[in-house]
Order: structure tokens, then sequence, then C-alpha cells
């Protein structure tokens, strides 16, 4: 293609700009990852996990569902099953996440290079909008460089739809919870 068809992109190194924030080398990923602030943890489109919770609970389709569940216990079911799927972001871990993701990133990556053009248009997005962002899947790397990218950049924190084989790893399961993950069956059975 040419150039006149498809405008360059602006890119930006994200572990370079990372650093630079953070003022002191020896010092820089903790002082960046501690200057973090959590934006927009309760808008429209992320309100808090009890009310997401209770709305799921309340919708005809799962009332429909614990209705239909054999030998009781259905709502006691449904609340555990919601519960255990639920986000729960929390600052304190977001930062660890952040700090513990750049010492990773500077082992493995030279560069990481982001559009900056696409991460303005998200900014650029109300706060009230709901954003899909589809990483490739390819590694497990895919959604941990999606969500630090966007802290490096200080644009809204995702939630990430996770496995629910993560849950089997205590400490795995939490601090994803905390990050905004979100947890989802890799299969329904029955």
């Amino acid at each position: 293609l040419k150039d006149d068809v498809v405008p360059a992109m602006h890119q930006q190194d994200a572990l370079s700009l990372a650093r630079n924030k953070g003022g002191a080398w020896f010092l820089s990923d903790l002082s960046f990852a501690l200057s973090y602030r959590l934006k927009h943890s309760h808008t429209r489109a992320t309100p808090p996990p009890e009310s997401v919770i209770r709305a799921v609970l309340s919708s005809e389709a799962v009332k429909k569902a614990i209705a239909m569940e054999k030998g009781g216990g259905g709502e006691a079911k449904a609340e555990r099953l919601v519960r255990e799927m639920a986000a729960q972001m929390s600052q304190p871990t977001i930062k660890l996440m952040g700090w513990l993701l750049a010492k990773v990133n500077r082992r493995l990556f030279s560069k990481i290079l982001v559009d900056e053009g696409g991460l303005a248009r998200l900014r650029e997005l109300p706060s009230d909008s709901p954003v899909v962002l589809l990483p490739t899947h390819k590694s497990y790397l895919d959604f941990l460089l999606v969500s630090w990218v966007l802290f490096v950049f200080d644009v809204k924190m995702p939630h990430i739809a996770a496995g629910d084989n993560f849950l089997n790893v205590a400490l795995v399961a939490s601090m994803f919870r905390w990050s905004g993950a979100f947890f989802i069956p890799r299969s329904v059975a029955g």
C-alpha cells in the first residue's frame, strides 16, 4: 500500500515512557507504578461490582434459569457463580501489577511500540462508553500487555475475560480479579 493511502502511525515506546515518567533509573518502575491513580472506576460503563452482581442476578434470563434448577438452591448457586466470576479492581493491586509487568517486560522486550493515535481515540471517548478490546490471545501475554500499555499511557483500565481455569491458582486468580479480570467457563456442560 502507498503511504498516502495508509497514514504512518506515530508510535511511542511504552517501556521508555514508563521509565521516563518514573524518575531516577533505579526507582523508575516503582515510582511510576506508585504514581498511578485508578481512573473512572465506577462510571455507567463500569459500575461497582456489587451493582453488576445484583443486575445479573435480577435479570429475567437468570431468574428463569434459577426457576428451572432442579432440587432448589438455584438462587444460592447463581449468586456463588456470579461472585466467582466478578472482577473487583483494586488500585494497590493494579500498581503492583504495573510494577511487576514493567520488570518482566524490560526482560522480555527491547521496545513495546504503541500507536499513540489509537490511544488518543480511546481517551476521547466519553467515560460512559463501553469499549471492547480484542487481543488475539496467541499467548497469555496478550491481555497482560494490553492492560500494561493502558496503565502506562494513563488510559482507563480494562476488564479482561479470563478462563475459569485460573481460579485453580489462588494467588494468580486474586491478582487477576483485583486487576480487572472476570472469569468465564472454558466450556459449559449440560
